[in-house]
């Protein structure tokens, strides 16, 4: 959800100084169970490569598979993990969301069979970040609270990232309990990732735990509490140099505002969310700020100035395949229908709108049947890291008695 450049910008951030960890990890975590000074040379030849490379990149999707490619071919499983990673963020961003789940899930399977806890952590709060994505919080819930456990277990040296990851495992849990309702749970939840993060001074955190504490302080209808933690979140926002989340920021108040009859203020909030959004690669939220455009101006009477936001929000619905946007975007159309007394094309949409519904529907019945097939994975991963955890005490334990 970051704009194209913006996304290059922050990667150094998001991926790279991981890297460091991940390979510190590597070595310190590893060591009493590979093969010593042999497996410590192929190590660093693993992160020779990935530092020439990745400090070159312009994060173009062809390089990275070439990259991946070669990585393959070499065995260099520390390279293989980070360029997984990076695809898959890159797929999400593109609304590419089981693509995303395939990319991280081959990266997560390469992060486990090197026993890399950090990277390890990250890849399951990225594929609960995906599910949510397309609404199967089901399948998310098993992913956050694996990255919450594997963190709160490790005992290596790397506290910063597991830290960071720990706060991004209580954020993806609440943000599994708000749909459901559970406001409370996901209260608790928020906070505790908000405590982590203002520990480290982490913005971008902050910010996006901001703003999920003043949704749920909106729900409740607590206006002037949800209007605080929403401009709070602005401010870190801007201050971790996130241009998308500050868009973000402006829908949140733009639903605010409108929630409370004030629509030339909502109207505001949307557009400079829209302009924001426009060119990023954050299609959906962009598409979310075109239609509420079009709605104050129908809400206002303004059919005219209505138009081309629906116009233009149908053809981007079109191109992403979004039913649940393209949906949005009849509903909105019938209503434009019935105020201009096309009847008749009003109708039409309504049916349109619920084709669409009954096939998300189907969506999410489809979805929910994976739900008993990634229990067995997350059982299976779980019975690996508890026997691979067994071998390492075994051989620690055979070195300790060798040298008494």
């Amino acid at each position: 959800m970051i704009k194209r450049n913006d996304m290059i910008k922050r990667l150094p951030y998001i991926f790279f100084i991981p890297l460091a960890f991940a390979a510190l990890l590597f070595s310190c975590g590893r060591s009493d169970t590979m093969r010593g000074e042999e497996l410590e040379e192929q190590k660093r030849q693993w992160i020779a490569q990935i530092n020439e490379t990745f400090s070159a990149y312009t994060q173009d999707t062809v390089e990275l598979r070439s990259r991946l490619d070669h990585y393959l071919e070499t065995g260099n499983k520390i390279g293989q993990v980070q360029t997984y990673r990076i695809l898959g963020v890159q797929a999400r961003y593109a609304s590419q969301f089981r693509k995303a789940i395939d990319l991280h899930s081959a990266g997560l399977d390469v992060a486990r069979e090197i026993a890399d806890t950090v990277n390890i952590t990250i890849l399951l709060n990225d594929l609960a970040t995906d599910y949510r994505r397309i609404g199967a919080y089901n399948e998310a819930a098993p992913y956050s609270y694996e990255a919450l456990q594997t963190a709160e277990q490790y005992r290596g040296p790397d506290t910063l990232p597991i830290q960071r990851n720990m706060a991004s495992a209580y954020n993806g849990i609440g943000n599994v309990y708000l749909p459901m309702g559970e406001q409370d749970e996901a209260m608790k939840a928020f906070e505790k990732a908000l405590a982590l993060d203002s520990l480290q001074d982490n913005h971008w955190g902050i910010a996006v735990n901001l703003s999920n504490i003043g949704s749920i302080h909106f729900s409740r209808k607590e206006y002037a509490l949800a209007e605080a933690y929403y401009r709070r979140s602005m401010v870190h926002n801007e201050q971790a140099n996130q241009l998308v989340g500050t868009a973000l920021g402006h829908i949140n108040l733009g639903e605010l505002f409108q929630a409370q009859d004030r629509l030339d203020d909502a109207l505001a909030e949307y557009t400079l969310a829209y302009d924001a959004l426009k060119e990023s690669t954050d299609q959906l939220h962009w598409l979310d700020a075109c239609f509420h455009i079009a709605n104050i101006y129908m809400r206002q009477g303004r059919l005219v100035q209505a138009a081309p936001y629906l116009a233009e929000g149908l053809q981007k619905a079109r191109e992403i395949h979004s039913m649940k946007h393209l949906s949005r975007a009849h509903q909105l159309y019938s209503s434009y229908n019935y105020e201009r007394g096309d009847y008749r094309r009003s109708v039409n949409d309504l049916r349109t709108v619920q084709a669409y519904n009954d096939t998300i529907r189907r969506n999410q019945e489809s979805e929910r049947l994976m739900e008993s097939r990634v229990q067995y994975e997350a059982a299976r991963h779980s019975k690996e890291i508890e026997e691979l955890d067994r071998i390492n005490q075994a051989q620690v334990a055979k070195r300790r008695a060798t040298i008494l």
